[in-house]
């Protein structure tokens, strides 16, 4: 496996990691592992792209998620996030809001548990709750110990909205800082 890829959120971001022959049958590998375990026993999250361009991002995330959905073999995952807002977010509005709906038609159709986001911001999320008919379940962003209770009130503005923060980086950003660092050897003396 190529070096950045040792862990992957997402058939998506997996697959990227592996461009030419092997993307499909390595997202129908996936599938199979999964295929043999009771679906039952494990909560499989996935992550389509942004879109940019507002005329197409309902079509291009109607199409990656069901791509997502054949490449795993499964009729429905239980948690499908928007991975990250568009560079320049708040120049995409149009296009985050035709997104959403397209995971909001995705919800309806019981081919996701629940939908969510990951890295949007607060203006991100105002933008998409302007025509949301469904609040985003989750929005997964980089959050551990080392930055504080609620870096720049994100959290507590999810909390207002009834959006669960997820966090990814829990341990820090793969510096030995964070668990060997002053704080935490400070907290456990």
């Amino acid at each position: 496996m190529p070096t950045g890829c040792a862990a992957a959120g997402s058939v998506e971001e997996y697959l990227s990691c592996w461009r030419g022959p092997l993307e499909l049958r390595l997202g129908k590998a996936v599938g199979k592992a999964l295929a043999e375990h009771d679906r039952a026993s494990y909560f499989l999250t996935t992550k389509v792209p942004s879109r940019t361009s507002a005329s197409s991002a309902f079509a291009d995330t109607s199409k990656d998620l069901a791509a997502d959905l054949e490449q795993l073999g499964l009729s429905y995952v239980d948690l499908m996030l928007v991975h990250f807002p568009p560079v320049g977010n708040t120049l995409h509005c149009a296009a985050m809001q035709e997104q959403w709906r397209a995971l909001e038609t995705f919800y309806r159709a019981k081919k996701a548990r629940a939908i969510g986001v990951s890295n949007y911001c607060q203006s991100s999320l105002r933008c998409i709750a302007r025509a949301a008919n469904v609040t985003p379940a989750v929005n997964q962003i980089k959050y551990h110990i080392g930055m504080g209770p609620d870096p720049i009130g994100l959290r507590s503005y999810g909390d207002r909205l009834g959006i669960v923060t997820q966090a990814y980086s829990p341990l820090g950003d793969g510096t030995g800082e964070l668990i060997s660092g002053a704080l935490v050897t400070g907290i456990g003396a």
